[in-house]
C-alpha cells in the first residue's frame, strides 16, 4: 500500500521499532501502541525533544527495570 501525506509547519513525525511498543514489564504486558500514542497525544504541545524524553522516562517507569528484549528506537521530527 502507499499512501502520500502532506506535512505542515508544526506537525510532528515519530518513527519507532517494534521492540518500543513490543517492550514489556516484569509481568510480560507489552507498552504496546495504544499506550504510545495515547501518550504522544498527550504531549502534542510539547517539543520533539520533550516529547522523546517523557516517552523514554514513560518506558522506564512501566518497563520497572526489565531488559528490553529487542532494541528500542525514537525518532521524532517538527516540520518548520
Amino acid at each position: 500500500m502507499e499512501e502520500q501525506l502532506a506535512f505542515h509547519p508544526g506537525d510532528k513525525l515519530f518513527l519507532y521499532t517494534d521492540g518500543l511498543n513490543e517492550y514489556a514489564d516484569p509481568q510480560g504486558e507489552m507498552y504496546g501502541k495504544q499506550r504510545l500514542h495515547a501518550l504522544l497525544k498527550d504531549l502534542a504541545k510539547e517539543s520533539v525533544a520533550a516529547m522523546v524524553d517523557a516517552v523514554r522516562v514513560a518506558l522506564r517507569h512501566f518497563g520497572r527495570g526489565a531488559a528490553p528484549a529487542d532494541d528500542i528506537t525514537l525518532v521524532g521530527f517538527e516540520f518548520k
